[in-house]
């Protein structure tokens, strides 16, 4: 008896997250396309100076 309650709530842990996340996947609003003409943080980073040559650090 004890096995099937320990397998029960094993499986409780398992599964109530992941269909939590499904149900929130699938009831999410449709994001619309993002514009970067007006876009305030991409300007500022259009002026970050970006390194030169192949050091990435």
């Amino acid at each position: 008896m004890s096995e099937l309650v320990l397998t029960a709530v094993i499986a409780a842990v398992v599964l109530l997250p992941a269909s939590i996340v499904a149900h929130r996947t699938a009831t999410a609003p449709v994001e619309e396309p993002h514009q970067a003409d007006g876009c305030r943080q991409c300007a500022a980073l259009a002026r970050v100076p970006r390194p030169r040559g192949g050091d990435q650090s």
